[in-house]
């Protein structure tokens, strides 16, 4: 605002000085007319009243100009002290807008100062009533997390050292059959030309899986058990395992070695088709010839409806299967579970939890 008064003083003092410079010109011009006038009379060009009369107006003109000239160098004056008024009035301006603007820069200094204080304050409060918040919600989590991990542990220890158990079970279980497959392997030509020793052989391989499961013998398990039929004839299961509330499990074992060492020894295809079918064959009869025997109806006896038919020679049994895979179910209905040296185990485990 004291910008804009000055630059309005500044152009009517513009204005009144050239109006002033303008009335100065008429008068020194008026002054050379009449100057050129007195020429005129002393030389008898004009009449002497004319002169008077201008002079008198000359005279007026001079007072004029003389005061005029006074008003000039007063306007003049004044206007050199209101030009003084004014740079004095552009430099307070100056300074006080300088001020101004030092003023805004500290009070926007100490502003971000209080709002940097006042945010760090409220940051620091806000972080430790979260903290609280949040130890008061996690702390019990937390003591989940801890009671799930130590029951983890126990249970993680726990499951190891069954694992273990298990391994060293499994472990023993095929060194077991590596053993008793190796004793079949060794002793099948010597057996192969005599049944009689292929039962008995086949029952001692028997005998042995069982007490290597830790059963036995005439506590958990018994051997040419006799009992008698509903039709009143003697029975004579080979092994009869003991379970408990007095129940009772059937195994018979059955030995055919002949067709099948023919099999495995004869280089001709044609021939050794004959063996093999062969060698299934005699599997199938003994199948037929102990179902026909029923010793699941024995009257001494609580037993399932099916006996446990055990065929001590691996590889026998997996190329019948394997060639014939039928003779597992066409055995089951007729009440007749095959079983080798590998699956035994884990039957008679699995029946023991019936």
């Amino acid at each position: 605002m004291e910008m804009t008064t000055g630059l309005f003083i500044l152009l009517g003092g513009v204005v009144l000085g050239g109006l002033l410079t303008w009335l100065i010109l008429q008068g020194r011009l008026h002054l050379s007319k009449m100057a050129y006038a007195e020429k005129l009379i002393a030389e008898k060009y004009i009449p002497k009243d004319a002169y008077n009369t201008l002079q008198e107006q000359t005279d007026i003109l001079r007072a004029d100009y003389n005061e005029t000239k006074q008003e000039l160098r007063q306007t003049e004056l004044s206007l050199a002290q209101k030009d003084l008024a004014l740079q004095h009035a552009e430099e307070q301006f100056l300074r006080q807008e300088q001020e101004a603007a030092n003023l805004r820069k500290q009070a926007l200094q100490e502003f971000e100062l209080v709002a940097n204080k006042l945010l760090s304050e409220k940051t620091q409060q806000f972080t430790l009533t979260n903290r609280h918040q949040m130890e008061a919600i996690l702390t019990p989590f937390k003591e989940k997390i801890g009671d799930f991990k130590k029951d983890l542990d126990q249970k993680f220890l726990q499951e190891t050292d069954e694992r273990i158990s298990m391994r060293e079970e499994l472990k023993h279980l095929r060194n077991l059959n590596l053993q008793l497959s190796n004793d079949a392997n060794n002793l099948a030509k010597a057996l192969k030309g005599d049944n009689k020793l292929q039962g008995n052989w086949g029952e001692i391989q028997l005998e042995r899986i069982l007490e290597n499961t830790g059963l036995q013998k005439e506590i958990h398990f018994s051997t040419q058990f006799s009992a008698q039929a509903d039709n009143g004839k003697i029975q004579r299961p080979d092994f009869i395992i003991h379970l408990p509330e007095n129940k009772h499990l059937i195994i018979d074992s059955k030995v055919s070695l002949k067709d099948f060492d023919r099999f495995f020894n004869e280089d001709r295809p044609d021939l050794r088709k004959q063996h093999l079918k062969a060698h299934i064959k005699s599997i199938r009869q003994h199948i037929k010839d102990l179902s026909a025997k029923e010793y699941q109806s024995l009257q001494s006896l609580q037993a399932p409806d099916y006996v446990i038919l055990f065929v001590p020679i691996e590889p026998a049994f997996a190329i019948a299967v394997q060639e014939d895979p039928n003779i597992l179910t066409d055995a089951l209905e007729q009440n007749i579970v095959l079983v080798t040296t590998s699956t035994l185990s884990a039957t008679l485990r699995t029946v023991s939890y019936l």
